[in-house]
């Protein structure tokens, strides 16, 4: 079909809806695209919106710019599934059509109101103007019947507490002792990122309580130059903090991708405004994965979604029209003071039986494999472009290596159980997506007795959970 040009902050209307029709149409037939994962049906997503368990389904919205693979007028799209397996496209969604919006609908969570039975939807208002951003909070409502309204007094926050600049968004809003309380991200005046904190008593009045302090190993830890998706939940008993960073320089085998997911686990102190963290990493080790969104599963289970892309990439869908998913449902436990996450077993049964990978180790290096040294192949193994593989082993102190591919283009995972690393190389594949973040991602786990790995590969969307979710790592493989 003949691709058509838009302005970067143009809007769905009833003109363009036939040519988003055709379009979506074209880009189904093209390669790289999932079957288990959500993608857009054309255009580029990014961040996951709005989820929730409501009135018999799970609502999964997400950024979306429909006229092209870039980063345009954010809408929020939106499907919904009652198993997290068959996704059902919905025509409510969030267009940018109102003034205080005029430059798109951002970020947001759900909250759920037991009280009036309605779904409250919190998203960022952008507003741009000649010298920068002016800050504003939107609600929209959806009711049990599906409909949804954008709040007549919107914007519920209008502008910046003194201090914070005009970069704040992603509302995210629960509830704690009777109390509704919003957390937003945000960059102070000093250019260091702020996570700021409204209450609420009636979901709609917000007044600023100021600004939650992270505090690590008893001292109060940096948040980068700015602070997106703040998500909270709690998992096991415990608090669980997300935080989706910009500006962390690499540091040792972390940070290496353009943004960072963090995932902390402590208590969250409001009366003292401070997160009190007893553990903190990296929410995934991977190459391709931001701004993750805890939410409560059908069952109340604690549970996140992360955008499977990462920054401003750049990727060979792109020529297709279309870019990025959303990583498979994950579901939240914590294990000896640390956080796991596992795939949804619904979510999986798309990928089939499992098929069990097994192979003799490669001889003991003296030294572990770094960053920058070669991993020679193991056996090349090439899956189904839908599959799960199943890869296992004792620990004998040594070195093993699975090859995905063929000779001339592949991708390796290298686990050393003596040094208690997993290694990530994807230099060897032909066509390569972002180069300039590096091609090799490495993390450690903890002591264990036997490995187990769950390799999860949907064309070209791979995700890999490393002891049971100790681990979980994200990235786009084009093979």
């Amino acid at each position: 079909m003949k691709f058509r040009s838009f302005d970067k902050y143009t809007s769905i209307t009833k003109e363009n809806v036939p040519y988003l029709r055709q379009l979506a149409a074209d880009v189904s037939q093209s390669p790289y695209r999932p079957k288990a994962h959500i993608c857009p049906p054309c255009g580029l997503l990014n961040d996951p919106n709005g989820l929730c368990w409501y009135e018999g389904y799970y609502h999964v919205f997400y950024q979306w710019y429909p006229f092209g693979p870039s980063h345009g007028m954010k809408h929020w799209a939106h499907v919904k599934s009652r198993d997290f397996a068959d996704w059902e496209w919905c025509d409510q969604i969030l267009i940018p059509s109102e003034p205080y919006e005029k430059n798109g609908c951002y970020s947001g969570n759900a909250f759920v109101n037991p009280k009036d039975g309605n779904c409250y939807l919190y998203y960022t208002a952008n507003y741009k103007t000649g010298t920068g951003r002016v800050p504003k909070q939107a609600a929209a409502i959806m009711t049990p019947q599906g409909s949804i309204r954008k709040y007549e007094g919107n914007p519920v926050i209008d502008g910046a507490p003194e201090g914070i600049s005009g970069d704040i968004r992603d509302p995210f809003v629960f509830e704690q002792d009777g109390c509704y309380y919003m957390l937003l991200g945000g960059s102070g005046l000093d250019g260091k990122g702020r996570l700021l904190l409204y209450s609420s008593q009636d979901l709609l009045d917000w007044s600023y309580n100021g600004c939650i302090r992270i505090i690590l190993d008893g001292k109060e830890t940096g948040l980068g130059t700015m602070v997106e998706c703040p998500g909270y939940i709690r998992v096991d008993g415990q608090d669980v903090l997300f935080l989706s960073l910009i500006g962390l320089a690499p540091k040792g085998d972390r940070y290496h991708n353009q943004f960072t997911s963090l995932a902390l686990i402590g208590e969250l102190d409001i009366p003292n405004m401070e997160f009190k963290a007893c553990w903190e990493d990296e929410a995934d080790c991977g190459f391709d994965f931001y701004a993750p969104q805890p939410f409560y599963g059908k069952d109340g289970s604690p549970m996140v979604l992360g955008w499977f892309g990462c920054g401003e990439q750049h990727l060979p869908e792109d020529s297709y029209h279309w870019r990025h998913a959303l990583t498979l449902p994950r579901k939240l436990h914590i294990r000896e003071e640390r956080l796991y996450m596992t795939p949804a077993p619904e979510a999986i049964r798309a990928f089939g039986a499992p098929a069990s990978h097994s192979e003799t180790p490669v001889s003991r290096t003296e030294a572990p494999i770094s960053s920058t040294e070669p991993v020679p192949p193991g056996p090349f193994i090439q899956p189904a472009p839908l599959s799960c593989l199943q890869w296992s082993f004792e620990n004998d102190k040594r070195i093993h290596t699975l090859s995905i591919g063929g000779p001339m283009d592949y991708w390796t995972l290298t686990i050393d159980m003596s040094d208690r690393t997993v290694t990530w190389d994807r230099s060897n594949i032909k066509l390569l997506p972002v180069p300039a973040y590096g091609t090799v991602r490495r993390c450690s786990f903890t002591q264990c007795s036997h490995m187990d790995i769950d390799i999860f590969m949907d064309n070209s969307f791979v995700e890999i959970y490393i002891q049971n979710g100790e681990r979980v790592l994200s990235g786009r493989i084009y093979l």
